[in-house]
């Protein structure tokens, strides 16, 4: 898996991105220390049908984007063959 976290320029929320080029679930698990988040964020996953999978010009799209709200954690389950972006807005920063 490829990972890497940043911070919004105005420090009120982190973003990850996840890649996971397998074909199995993952999990990854971090820490930010002592900082709050609020208890929802947002996912976007881009997936297709296969690890092959390609938007073609006036067929139905194989590759899509679905958001969802996802409750905050230090656990996170990635799904196979996906790239993910996760925004957690910042409660408190220490």
């Amino acid at each position: 898996m490829d990972v890497i976290a940043t911070m919004t320029e105005d420090k009120t929320a982190v973003v990850l991105a996840i890649v996971n080029p397998t074909l199995e679930t993952e999990t990854i698990i971090f820490d930010f220390g002592s900082t709050t988040f609020s208890e929802i964020g947002t996912q976007w996953t881009i997936s297709g049908t296969s690890v092959e999978a390609k938007n073609v010009l006036n067929q139905e799209a194989e590759v899509k984007i679905n958001e969802s709200l996802i409750k905050s954690n230090n656990k996170l389950t990635i799904e196979p063959a996906t790239i993910n972006l996760i925004r957690y807005n910042i409660v408190k920063l220490k």
